[in-house]
């Protein structure tokens, strides 16, 4: 608890205040195309920082820009701001592509024989995200591609470290102008695997200087852009450090935070993923925002997170209660 004394009477009252009360960090889905009454009491319980929309979300035009605007009117209407973001990174990942006035969008793919971005399809594709009421886009992909066979070959700009900086550097600040805030993803980099984190941990195998030279550099690239935000991936470098990355302090907090100097926002990629398989959710999102991440992504369906919040409040009263007995002692 930040800038609080620790009192006898502290852990009924302000406990209670700071995890009920107030904003999570949590990034969630939702069930619905409308705001029904059961994801508004899921909303109540949770007060999530973020909604992550998703296929089934998304129905028409008007449909989704009534959601969204329901969405920030009802966390307005309750003194907080949840923002509305999307996996909108083109090609193979596409939230958007049912609908008939979509924006021709290839992705990153389109780029690897480029070093520049098609400017008016990025402008048109950045303010059509705007339209729709979206805050963040859980793009562009700072990975590089270094063989075809890569889990990322056809969601990257390609196997130039250099290139693939520029190029998403430049997506940054496309995205910026139109207001949309970018996700750069997945640090350190999901690159040289053909393993999917969906399934299993990827684990790359180089050494920290090699990482520097090579898979940084368009996540160095994106710091110098101010991009809002990075997204940690569930990837190991057991050279570097035997945690996956998500919940690795080394990674975020000495190399993201202190050594290439990253003062924006740091989310987790979805903590359902099988690569984090054998530990409770409510452990993966303490794991998450203890290595450093602001925020935590959770997908599940509505009845499966109110547990999972539920158990995660339970975990964090216990843990702080008991540091504030040892404090008292």
């Amino acid at each position: 608890m930040i800038g609080v004394q620790a009192t006898a009477s502290y852990s009924d009252t302000v406990l209670q205040n700071y995890y009920e009360n107030v904003q999570s960090p949590l990034f969630i889905g939702i069930d619905s195309t409308t705001l029904t009454n059961s994801t508004k009491k899921t909303l109540d319980l949770i007060k999530p920082s973020g909604i992550i929309l998703l296929l089934e979300n998304i129905k028409s035009e008007s449909q989704l820009k009534s959601l969204t605007k329901s969405i920030h009117k009802y966390g307005k209407n309750r003194g907080i701001k949840i923002k509305v973001a999307i996996d909108e990174e083109g090609g193979q990942v596409s939230r958007l592509e049912t609908l008939p006035n979509h924006p021709i969008y290839p992705g990153l793919v389109s780029y690897k024989n480029s070093a520049k971005i098609d400017m008016k399809r990025e402008e048109a594709h950045a303010k059509y995200l705007k339209s729709l009421g979206i805050d963040i886009n859980f793009a562009p992909v700072g990975d590089v591609s270094f063989s075809d066979t890569s889990q990322m070959y056809l969601r990257t700009a390609g196997s130039e470290p250099v290139k693939v900086g520029s190029i998403t550097s430049q997506i940054i600040e496309v995205q910026k102008e139109a207001g949309i805030e970018s996700t750069l993803k997945h640090f350190p980099g999901h690159g040289r695997t053909e393993i999917d984190s969906h399934e299993a941990t990827p684990t790359i195998n180089i050494t920290k200087k090699r990482w520097l030279n090579t898979d940084a550099i368009p996540f160095k690239k994106g710091i110098d852009q101010e991009v809002e935000y990075i997204m940690t991936g569930h990837i190991i470098y057991p050279q570097i450090d035997n945690k996956q990355a998500s919940i690795s302090k080394k990674w975020i907090l000495s190399i993201l935070r202190d050594e290439l100097e990253y003062h924006g926002k740091i989310i987790s990629d979805d903590l359902k993923m099988d690569s984090l398989i054998g530990k409770p959710y409510a452990v993966r999102i303490n794991n998450a925002l203890e290595a450093g991440n602001n925020f935590a992504m959770l997908i599940l369906t509505e009845n499966e997170m109110g547990p999972v919040f539920e158990n995660w409040i339970k975990s964090r009263r216990n843990a702080l209660t008991a540091a504030l007995n040892d404090s008292t002692q």
